[in-house]
């Protein structure tokens, strides 16, 4: 039970940081620049990234959670 606890956790955790990070990426490719102004959909995009951000680091929350849980109770 300890270690699907603790493979489940680092999958987790390491798949939505990842993930987070890319759709950080996206968030800031669409940011607009003095050189490039925003095109049209792009706030829509940006605010779809934002809450993708979000979601991610959420699930990599409920990761580490899962990870520590399964940490202690191979401790125990």
């Amino acid at each position: 039970m300890a270690e699907t606890l603790i493979l489940l956790g680092a999958a987790l955790l390491l798949t939505d940081l990842f993930a987070a990070a890319c759709a950080g990426m996206t968030y800031g490719i669409l940011t607009p620049t003095r050189r490039s102004p925003a095109r049209p959909g792009d706030l829509e995009a940006r605010r779809s990234m934002a809450q993708l951000v979000k979601f991610e680091l959420a699930l990599a929350g409920l990761g580490a959670a899962l990870l520590a849980s399964g940490t202690a109770l191979a401790a125990a």
